[in-house]
């Protein structure tokens, strides 16, 4: 389980530390709230994919991902940028999923299916 950052919500955390007139702190983490299993995005990929393969196996022999490292912390909090700007987050895991199809189907996005 992490709090995985959708891409959009990460660009609109950093867009508002830009344009702020200040900051209270120095440092900001951008998690979201939420936490979900990447599994679950590879679940989700596979029903709109049916070609898409994939596992999760820890010390699997030619694994393209590292998923777990010994020095990974917790999750991250948002709640220092949250009660300064507002929540990091506005796409759940369903909903950014949803976004990210929507990308993958306009003319730009038609460009990084597989």
């Amino acid at each position: 389980m992490k709090n995985w950052q959708y891409s959009r919500d990460a660009a609109a955390s950093l867009i508002t530390l830009l344009y702020a007139e200040g900051h209270r702190h120095n440092t900001y983490n951008l998690g979201p709230s939420d936490a979900w299993a990447l599994s679950e995005w590879c679940m989700k990929l596979a029903k709109r994919f049916p070609a898409f393969r994939w596992s999760i196996a820890e010390g699997a022999d030619g694994a393209l991902v590292g998923l777990w490292n010994p020095r990974d912390g917790g999750l991250l909090s948002g709640s220092r940028f949250a009660s300064e700007f507002g929540p990091t987050a506005r796409f759940d895991l369903h909903h950014a999923f949803d976004d990210y199809m929507e990308f993958l189907e306009s003319p730009i996005g038609a460009e990084f299916q597989p």
